[in-house]
């Protein structure tokens, strides 16, 4: 594995928000079941996890100027 993947591996697994400059950064999102009493909660809680990548301003300038246009059959 190269150390930029472990490094964001390690740092999604504890928590925090892997910021790659202007790139973008990368966050754990995890959801699950409805549980009212905190003492209830455990792992088995959790319904998923899934990694969130938000686009840094130059990918969402990006984004926002495309064009498309059909091509020709």
């Amino acid at each position: 594995m190269l150390f930029l993947e472990e490094t964001i591996n390690e740092h999604l697994q504890n928590g925090k928000i892997e910021q790659l400059g202007d790139l973008g950064s990368f966050q754990l999102i995890i959801s699950s079941k409805c549980v009212i009493v905190t003492s209830k909660v455990n792992p088995s809680s959790i319904n998923s996890a899934k990694i969130n990548f938000r686009a840094g301003k130059n990918f969402r300038k990006l984004l926002k100027d495309l064009e498309f246009k059909k091509l020709k059959e």
